[in-house]
């Protein structure tokens, strides 16, 4: 390690200039005390920190470390965006590894976020000998690199994909600790039911590993808890409503959306801010990134045009380059989706924090867990579709549109308030704002009521779904037995039977039925 240049308690300045070859000094003030000695005393960890110029930690951080976060407790971590829950997952998986319990998984929703995390601990913690591999479809690797990580960043579909097909191997029972990012997509009907299935199994083959589960808010994580808990690892609840960075929900009725985002647009860029939209389909970024690339133009420096302009050569070089961002990105506006590769994903988050893309037109890829430095976020419409009643055989969760004939599903207020929270990132906002737009004064009633609490000083109060299992649906029940049936050859109906009963479905229904005395 060599000579220890941190400081000790009572010294004024910590010089890491033998560490990252920079002449950079930190005061007493910027440690505030020092307190995260208190809770930290590794030095690579520390050094990793203070380089993110991260030299106190919050409350939630804290609460965990108090708790047994490098002691092998399991945690669940419910809290808003950016109020610093992905780092205990960070911390714990750099902390087991250096104190040799085992390897660490850390698991994602999407490509784009399973990238960014794996390039993070790749350049933070691989010079300390730490071996970081990335495993998604766009980025496959073979057995022997994943049986030499200590760190594997994946997504839930793809470690599922591992367990089937290397669940023999030694290197997977050496896995003691699993991060869990947005544990919350357990209550989508998509991928929720996998990450349900697989959490299951994780407990199967690991023998009770370390989970830690990090998730956005919702209103009821207790039972979540008690879920993960029930497997056989006791699981702590950490839950908070603060955000360190204030966040201002604004509703805004207009009769021309694109003309409004125009106006935000102005008044965001005028102040040196920057904005995030948030749109239905692949197809609408593209449309919407072109018709504000000259509006984008205008607020770019000449040095900042010349960086765009070799942004653009660079993204040209790439094989199959998207050609619509080609033609936008040299504007100082870029669109991102899983349609783009992931090298022109890296490019379009990369010019973004570095504040020389100014406007990014977004699916809800984007919305999960990625840092993007955004002031200013637009939803521009909270319906996820709209469809003729004639297409529905399920009306749960549908909505009459108002012509009386079609009907709309809309974004759950979770997955509105988790594209919303990508607004006002800490060390990089003072405040946030959080545009949802409406066409007309009945849709902004039925916002209000179905999306926020009463408001207080003035302030809507977001108001969160309750989570349920995505295997409430017949035909993905369906599918997840048949799934089981395959992966496990000659099972018994018993064995079957022990498997769904450990299941957030199961356990939300016996919770149910035990509320209402009645006998399982």
């Amino acid at each position: 390690m060599g000579k220890s240049v941190l400081a000790k308690k009572g010294e004024t300045q910590i010089s890491l200039k033998d560490f990252t070859g920079r002449k950079e000094s930190l005061s007493k003030e910027d440690l505030e005390g020092k307190e995260i000695f208190q809770y930290i005393n590794d030095e690579r960890i520390l050094r990793v920190l203070f380089e993110h110029k991260i030299f106190k930690l919050r409350d939630i951080q804290k609460k965990a470390i108090e708790k047994g976060l490098f002691f092998r407790k399991s945690f669940l971590v419910s809290a808003p965006s950016g109020s610093g829950k992905t780092l205990i997952g960070e911390l714990c998986a750099i902390t087991n590894i250096f104190q040799k319990f085992g390897k660490s998984v850390y698991l994602v929703p999407f490509k784009a976020l399973a990238t960014e995390k794996y390039f993070h601990f790749k350049r933070s913690y691989e010079r300390f000998g730490i071996k970081v591999e990335l495993s998604i479809g766009d980025y496959d690797i073979d057995d022997k690199k994943l049986s030499k990580a200590q760190i594997l960043i994946t997504t839930y579909e793809k470690l599922d994909s591992i367990l089937r097909n290397f669940h023999d191997k030694e290197w997977i029972q050496e896995i003691s600790t699993v991060i869990i990012d947005e544990i919350h997509t357990i209550g989508e009907s998509d991928r929720g039911p996998r990450l349900e299935s697989l959490i299951v199994r994780l407990n199967e083959f690991l023998q009770h590993p370390q989970i830690i589960g990090l998730s956005a808010t919702i209103a009821n994580p207790e039972i979540l808890n008690s879920w993960l808990s029930s497997l056989g690892n006791n699981s702590i609840l950490i839950k908070s409503d603060e955000r360190p960075v204030p966040l201002h929900y604004k509703i805004e009725v207009t009769q021309n959306k694109d003309s409004t985002i125009r106006k935000i647009i102005k008044k965001t860029l005028d102040d040196k801010g920057q904005v995030l939209i948030f749109l239905r389909s692949r197809k609408a970024t593209h449309q919407l990134a072109n018709k504000l690339r000259n509006l984008a133009k205008k607020y770019l420096e000449d040095s900042e045009l010349a960086l765009c302009k070799n942004i653009q050569k660079s993204l040209s070089k790439i094989r199959g380059f998207n050609v619509d961002l080609n033609n936008v990105i040299d504007y100082g506006i870029a669109f991102h989706h899983a349609g783009l590769l992931p090298k022109e994903r890296k490019y379009v988050e990369d010019s973004f924090r570095k504040k020389i893309v100014k406007i990014i037109c977004c699916t809800t890829t984007l919305s999960a867990g990625i840092n993007t430095p955004a002031r200013v976020v637009i939803l521009k419409d909270f319906k996820k579709y709209v469809t003729s009643g004639y297409n529905i055989t399920n009306f749960s969760g549908f909505y009459e549109n108002g012509d009386g004939f079609s009907y709309f599903k809309p974004f759950s207020a979770n997955e509105t308030f988790q594209i919303l929270g990508r607004a006002g990132r800490p060390g990089l906002d003072a405040v946030g704002y959080g545009y949802i737009l409406v066409n007309d004064i009945e849709e902004k009633m039925w916002l209000e009521d179905h999306y926020f609490g009463q408001c207080h000083d003035n302030k809507r109060i977001p108001k969160y779904n309750n989570l349920s299992s995505g295997l409430n649906k017949v035909n993905t029940l369906k599918e997840q037995v048949l799934l089981r049936i395959y992966e496990e050859n000659g099972i018994t109906l018993d064995k079957l039977k022990n498997f769904f009963e450990r299941t957030f479905f199961w356990f939300g229904i016996a919770d149910r039925m035990k509320k209402h005395k009645i006998p399982i």
